[in-house]
């Protein structure tokens, strides 16, 4: 049940946008589609056949989806940050409460997400949305879908804040989300942190796309360059401490795109993520100035390339695919 591409569409590049988990970090990413959308007057769900955002990333690509100007979203990062995250929680008492509850209540969050999503929800997206979150409740894999196919008829239901809140539940920093009928979601950066691979595998399986007729735009939220000395070699919990969660983290993200080179080329993949030093960037404090110049500097240099293989031209399916989900397109076939 793969949908038809007419003959105006056969070897156009089905493009996706796969947008990376990384918390606060998310405002480069979204900095980056601002400059953008701004110096080739364009907006980002137009191009696009495919959008799949984790954590940070889910919320972004929701946004984008539902044609919300990038400027918006970027300022979403810098006006609404410390409410999510507010400064007390590094204070002592509030340190040592982390040791046992999560860091962060989810109240800011949630208030910050209703402000920006409103009533709308997944079906409101004008381009085919894959999000992912981890579910506890049943310990299995969770993906939130538009209504690109027809088998997809609960999803696009749901609201927007609702799932942009599940995907972004990082374990320790916020606590799970219970607002979707009950049930315990986490982020969906426990397994799929850089979701590239959630992409292909929609465009393959899904949308019957051959591999090398895709195109990925893959932002990340930055790329710490760690150094692991000699003493883990050997070391336990207490050495190791939350350098565990990072090589976990780091070791999944590499092999996403090892696996997604591997599959569509890398001459397919234009992946923009920026090296920084070590503890240079936290999950969760704004750094205006910082962020704000490193997004600049990493439009700048990828502006020329990106305009030329994402933004020449429309999506091929795009919108197409929600109005005429893929089973019912097929059936017509």
């Amino acid at each position: 049940m793969h949908t038809q591409l007419n003959s105006k569409q056969e070897g156009k590049k089905f493009r996706i946008l796969s947008l990376c988990g990384g918390g606060i970090n998310g405002a480069i990413a979204a900095g980056i589609l601002k400059t953008v959308e701004e110096t080739l007057h364009v907006k980002t769900a137009d191009h696009f056949d495919l959008i799949v955002g984790t954590s940070t990333g889910g919320l972004l690509g929701l946004g984008l989806a539902m044609g919300i100007p990038a400027v918006s979203l970027n300022d979403f990062y810098h006006s609404r940050g410390e409410k999510i995250f507010p400064p007390s929680a590094d204070s002592l008492w509030g340190r040592a409460k982390s040791l046992f509850y999560s860091k962060y209540s989810a109240d800011g969050l949630k208030r910050e997400l209703q402000s920006v999503f409103q009533d709308r929800l997944l079906g409101d997206c004008r381009v085919p949305v894959v999000i992912p979150a981890y579910n506890l409740s049943e310990n299995k894999v969770q993906m939130f879908k538009t209504r690109h196919h027809n088998r997809f008829e609960i999803d696009y239901k749901i609201a927007a804040w609702k799932i942009a809140r599940a995907t972004s539940a990082a374990p320790t920093y916020l606590p799970a989300c219970r607002e979707i009928s009950e049930t315990q979601l986490i982020d969906g950066g426990v397994f799929a942190n850089n979701p590239i691979m959630v992409g292909i595998t929609e465009a393959l399986g899904v949308f019957g796309i051959p591999a090398d007729n895709i195109e990925i735009l893959s932002l990340g939220t930055t790329k710490a360059v760690r150094h692991h000395r000699r003493h883990l070699d050997a070391a336990g919990l207490a050495l190791w401490g939350p350098r565990i969660a990072s090589l976990y983290s780091d070791a999944q993200y590499s092999v996403s795109m090892a696996q997604a080179m591997l599959l569509v080329g890398k001459d397919h993949i234009l992946h923009i993520d920026p090296d920084v030093a070590e503890d240079e960037f936290r999950l969760d404090r704004y750094q205006a100035d910082r962020h704000q110049s490193l997004a600049a500097d990493c439009a700048r240099h990828n502006i020329p390339e990106i305009r030329v293989r994402f933004f020449s031209s429309p999506a091929i399916i795009g919108r197409n695919a929600l109005q005429n989900p893929i089973g019912e397109l097929s059936h017509a076939a």
